[in-house]
């Protein structure tokens, strides 16, 4: 089993994604791992294609930077190895010992002891996007959004828009961060065309106008990152 000090979604374009022994995320559909939720093990092949989003969650413990973990796997490996998710190193009196691979690298990063948030959750959450009614998004019937969850009381949540035709769509500034990703359809933002799998970050207080440029409509995965004052 595993469990993370951050939140994490996932998203499967192409077949299906485990997570947990005969426990998936399908594929277009949403799994959200909430920090300090114990899920595993799981086994991913590699004829999978998928997005994932990976961030400091409303417990405050911030994220570890993609830079920082490659560093500290890698001075740790002159110390130890990894396998199978599980790190063997030896301690200064030449003791032996295994560790979760993540948590190997934070301790290794932050010279400190990793702690976890209690769990909001007792299991991943799976979020089934096509059970969730579209519904219009202010005036205009060509612009519709669909909420997938509000997961924490620092207002993480997910949710979708679809913008019909060549509608155009404010999106409103937020207290927080939001990162968007074009799932299917094209865009234009900016004075630029984006196609399908671009992706859009707006920080907190930053609006965004969309226009959409595909006649059978355009649908964007948005998530809301947690507020702290």
């Amino acid at each position: 089993r595993h469990r993370h000090n951050f939140d994490q979604f996932r998203w499967p374009f192409r077949n299906s994604l485990n997570h947990s022994p005969r426990q998936d995320v399908p594929a277009n559909q949403l799994g959200f791992f909430s920090e300090g939720t114990p899920y595993g093990p799981q086994d991913i092949p590699g004829d999978r294609e998928f997005l994932l989003l990976q961030f400091g969650g409303a417990s405050g413990h911030g994220y570890m930077s993609h830079n920082e973990l490659m560093r500290g796997n890698k001075e740790l490996k002159e110390k130890g190895e990894f396998s199978a998710g599980v790190y063997r190193g030896t301690k200064p009196d030449g003791q032996h010992f295994n560790k979760d691979g993540y948590e190997a690298v934070w301790e290794h990063v932050n010279g400190r002891e990793i702690e976890y948030p209690l769990p909001r959750y007792r299991e991943p959450i799976m979020i089934n996007p096509g059970a969730f009614a579209w519904l219009p998004l202010g005036s205009s019937e060509a612009v519709k959004q669909r909420l997938l969850g509000t997961f924490n009381e620092r207002g993480t949540s997910a949710w979708q828009i679809r913008i019909d035709g060549q509608a155009t769509h404010r999106l409103e500034p937020s207290g927080s961060g939001r990162l968007l990703f074009l799932l299917e359809g094209e865009l234009e933002h900016g004075g630029s065309r984006y196609p399908a799998r671009s992706a859009f970050w707006l920080q907190k207080d930053e609006d965004a106008i969309f226009t959409g440029k595909a006649d059978a409509g355009s649908v964007l995965l948005g998530f809301t990152l947690p507020k702290f004052s």
